[in-house]
């Protein structure tokens, strides 16, 4: 699998050179290329296409939606799906509680910290992103494809999945993970792309299983991808 995550040409450039100079796949195996969805239409198949190469990309925007809880947005808990400013007041209430189980922190340090993710939910918040935003960026692989004359089973949804939110930790709570999940699903679907989810289990947030040492199945993403009826089969995760 070639990326293609800031720069179009380099899967062209780097990815299916290497991809020819190894041994030729059987005829019922594919090959991956891709990135985001930027990355994504930047690419000209005509430079390198061949039927058996299927083209993917990750979906994870708005990055200040799905990653909260990681990194710098540590501490941010509860930025909604869609962003809507009248949920920034419990945004903060959830936040400035997570902030405050760090007893090592001094009051002034709290108060910065919870300016800081004041000033991260308005600005996500300002970005106004919304479900048709979200149908216009998968508008842009559907003209992509047919630009370049590509049938939907070429595409593929290689990735998505947004942070969960969990009493210790921040991320996105449960509604708006299912807000945003049903509708990143449906867009793929409604594509003709196959997709797949980040992933089947993990210790960070993003996963089919939840983050506790009990690794149960996490309902809300199964509802979202309309798995629920799966639950039963799922393997324990390790």
């Amino acid at each position: 699998m070639a990326g293609a995550e800031a720069n179009g040409s380099r899967c062209s450039r780097l990815g299916w050179r290497g991809a020819q100079g190894g041994t030729r796949p059987d005829a019922d195996r594919h090959r991956r290329c891709g990135g985001n969805v930027k990355g994504l239409v930047q690419l000209d198949p005509a430079e390198f296409d061949d039927e058996r190469l299927l083209y993917s990309f990750h979906f994870y925007e708005p990055l200040d939606f799905t990653h909260q809880g990681v990194a710098e947005a540590s501490d941010v808990k509860g930025a909604p799906w869609p962003a809507d400013e009248v949920a920034t007041p419990l945004a903060l209430v959830y936040s400035k509680l997570l902030i405050g189980q760090d007893e090592s922190l001094a009051a002034n340090d709290r108060a910065k910290k919870l300016a800081e993710v004041r000033r991260y939910i308005e600005s996500y918040i300002g970005d106004r992103w919304d479900e048709d935003r979200l149908k216009a960026r998968f508008g842009e692989v559907r003209a992509w494809a047919e630009r370049h004359d590509l049938p939907p089973s070429r595409l593929f949804l290689g990735e998505f999945s947004a942070m969960r939110a969990t009493d210790h930790r921040g991320g996105a709570l449960d509604a708006d993970r299912y807000r945003w999940l049903s509708a990143v699903r449906r867009e793929a679907e409604a594509l003709g792309a196959p997709w797949a989810y980040w992933e089947y289990s993990n210790p960070h947030g993003m996963s089919l299983t939840t983050a506790d040492e009990s690794r149960r199945p996490d309902i809300v993403v199964l509802e979202a991808l309309g798995l629920a009826d799966k639950r039963a089969s799922l393997p324990a995760a390790e």
